[in-house]
């Protein structure tokens, strides 16, 4: 999506009014859903405020709105594309108003349209999103809805968008070029052209996630990571190591820069994402009382024990902290491992009220009060934020 510049507090003023009315366009197309609205309201170039505004009126729907609103959107996206996505009947009349788009303005709505098909609070629709990648020649289409089915868990469009990043490549180029334009806030990512001297340090402060429960204004402890799985893998295996995957084969360049440490460290990292994702499905669903109003990490600093750390997801709510402890091994957690995790969280001095624990190879026999223990299983079989 576009992203503006702010100049000066003129332009911030300015850019607020223009990004209200733009708001209230985006929302008018989901609530009266016609084509005509759509047009108004989807092609515009969009920022992150815009569309995180949308987003938080997205979670106010009840799951029947929401089941309405992607119907709607398939509907749109299959217009896009002349009726090849779906074998229903469409309408003359909004096909041409579709058809007699400019380029950009076609552009534009098919980016919101997906953008918003892999964000609604439901679970996505994959198909309709498959067929468009495999008929869009546009690469930005195609990386737009790569990064919608990171979500999904589903691989497929994933490692179709990946083996194109070859080395030196159009996709190569265009993904380093949309990177850092996207990350350096320019105007307009897709025009910016890498001359591949960027310093990819940049890209470390903007498009974040800011985890610290305990003290959210504190900076100093803010905690900052690349949210994209596709773009963290590619620039932490592969586009430091450009010059050594020219010369290697794949199994090599696998096993030497990238089987350890992924295994180690990059997958558990994930599962933590995960786990968290997942209780953030459980809490819109109803399914934790009392619910949790923050969710992230907590760091603690004892300067007269010498001690501090963090813990790697907290949640507060109106009885106060909950910890969970993430264990991506190859072995089951039992109740010696569970206790002295609570010891550490007690030393720290981190009142919580409740705990629990997430494990790849399940739990011993447990015998513990107060603990909420979840298994992979309970993770993956997550469906529209109910457990199954």
């Amino acid at each position: 999506m576009y992203r503006f510049t702010y100049n000066n507090n003129l332009d911030i003023i300015i850019i607020g009014d223009i990004m209200e009315k733009e708001i209230k366009k985006m929302i008018t197309a989901l609530t009266e859903r016609t084509t005509e609205k759509a047009i108004e309201g989807f092609t515009i170039e969009c920022n992150n405020e815009i569309t995180n505004q949308v987003r938080e009126y997205l979670d106010t729907l009840t799951e029947k709105e929401l089941i309405e609103i992607q119907e709607y959107l398939n509907n749109l996206l299959n217009l896009c594309y002349d009726g090849k996505l779906l074998n229903i009947p469409i309408k003359e009349e909004e096909l041409k108003m579709i058809q007699d788009l400019s380029e950009k303005d076609k552009f534009l709505l098919k980016e919101t349209i997906i953008y918003f098909s892999g964000r609604l609070p439901i679970k996505t629709n994959l198909d309709i999103l498959k067929k468009a990648y495999y008929l869009d020649d546009n690469k930005y289409i195609k990386l737009n809805i790569t990064f919608t089915s990171l979500s999904t868990f589903d691989e497929e469009i994933e490692n179709d968008f990946t083996s194109k990043l070859i080395p030196g490549s159009e996709y190569d180029d265009m993904l380093r070029s949309w990177t850092m334009a996207f990350f350096k806030n320019i105007d307009n990512p897709y025009m910016y052209k890498d001359q591949k001297t960027d310093d990819w340090t940049i890209a470390k402060k903007p498009r974040i996630n800011r985890l610290n429960v305990n003290d959210e204004n504190n900076k100093k402890k803010a905690g900052y990571y690349i949210s994209d799985n596709l773009c963290l893998f590619y620039y932490k295996y592969i586009y430091r190591n450009l010059s050594k995957l020219s010369i290697m084969s794949d199994k090599d360049f696998y096993k030497i820069y990238i089987e350890k440490e992924f295994e180690t460290n990059y997958v558990p990292k994930a599962f933590e994402d995960i786990c968290k994702q997942y209780l953030v499905s459980m809490n819109l669903s109803m399914k934790i009382r009392p619910p949790f109003e923050k969710i992230g990490k907590y760091y603690y600093d004892l300067p007269k024990e010498k001690k501090n750390g963090e813990f790697d997801i907290v949640t507060l709510d109106s009885k106060g902290y909950v910890f969970y402890e993430v264990k991506f091994r190859n072995k089951k957690i039992d109740e010696k491992l569970i206790l002295k995790e609570i010891e550490e969280v007690n030393n720290a001095r981190l009142k919580c009220h409740k705990y629990g624990f997430f494990s790849k190879s399940g739990y011993e026999k447990l015998n513990i009060k107060n603990v909420d223990t979840y298994t992979l299983d309970d993770v993956y079989k997550i469906q529209k934020g109910k457990r199954q």
